[in-house]
């Protein structure tokens, strides 16, 4: 076999190396990063709808009991799952849990081993415990409408409800920040969907 000929097989397998390396990369990329991607998004399609469910269940309760489901303890912010008993005497046959099993903060003040929704009474406009909020971590920044950075700029017990601007833009950056309707976070931890009513 000519050195010529040596040349072309070698070249020839170089190319066919790449090409295989080039399928693997595109196989990889749709097998494995779309997927993961859409059931994030999934899960935070479903943690907003457990949330537009639960805020339909307290509404009737206030409806029928003229209060709020434990108001007492709800002023300082508690799981949604802690009001189970009351919720499911007026409309919800079960309390749904947080889609995803290792989010053991969905709010970031309290620091549970659990996997819940939050749940707290407020004031709003001067008006004390009438309102309330529904709060859930998300996964992907466009589902989220609220930065949490820090306990100083997280939605508190006693905070007036329509001081609480949600984010107009959300983006990952260097720092995390919520000033005038443009959000920034470092990590996906700090993202949250708010449900004030």
């Amino acid at each position: 076999m000519s050195k010529k000929n040596k040349t072309w097989k070698n070249v020839l397998k170089w190319i066919l190396l790449i090409l295989l390396i080039i399928i693997v990369w595109i196989l990889y990329i749709i097998f494995f990063t779309r997927p993961r991607s859409v059931n994030l998004r999934t899960k935070d399609v479903v943690r907003k709808s457990d949330l537009s469910q639960i805020q339909t269940a307290i509404l009737i309760f206030q409806k029928d009991k003229w209060e709020r489901p434990q108001l007492s303890q709800a002023v300082n912010g508690m799981s949604v799952r802690w009001i189970e008993n009351e919720l499911i005497s007026v409309w919800m046959s079960y309390i749904p849990w947080d889609p995803i099993k290792s989010n053991l903060v969905s709010w970031l003040w309290d620091k549970t081993i659990t996997w819940n929704y939050m749940y707290m009474v407020s004031t709003r406009d001067w008006i004390s415990n009438w309102w309330f909020v529904l709060m859930a971590k998300m996964d992907e920044e466009w589902s989220s409408n609220r930065i949490v950075c820090d306990d100083e700029e997280n939605i508190k017990p006693g905070d007036d409800l329509a001081s609480i601007k949600p984010c107009e833009i959300v983006l990952k950056w260097e720092s995390c920040s919520n000033y005038n309707g443009v959000c920034t976070y470092i990590s996906t931890d700090q993202l949250r969907y708010v449900l004030i009513y």
